[in-house]
């Protein structure tokens, strides 16, 4: 009798054991993906940051050179108004595109 329970009691302790190496398997295979998941995200998050940057600097750039000219023709600021507008709408674009992407 003792036999029998000691042979059914490794029987379910091997049991045991593998389930847990399953488990372990499957925690293994969800942290690798997990990992690859948020690689995926950093990538896309750099992304996100260089067309930001290409996108202000080449807006603060037009601003500079719409600055400029008003330095060297005072009657430039009548003409470029509008521009202005637009590089100013352009820029709380941006902002506001970059702050959303920074809540996420």
């Amino acid at each position: 009798k003792v036999e029998e329970l000691e042979l059914e009691n490794q029987e379910e302790q091997e049991v045991a054991e593998e389930e847990v190496e399953e488990v372990e398997a499957e925690e293994e295979k969800d942290e690798a993906i997990y990992d690859e998941d948020i690689e995926i995200v950093e990538e896309e998050v750099v992304e996100i940051e260089d067309e930001y940057t290409d996108a202000y600097v080449e807006v603060e750039e037009e601003e500079i050179e719409v600055e400029e000219k008003y330095e060297t023709d005072p009657n430039a600021i009548a003409e470029d108004e509008e521009k202005i507008d637009e590089l100013a709408a352009e820029e709380d674009e941006l902002d506001g595109i970059y702050e959303e992407y920074e809540d996420e």
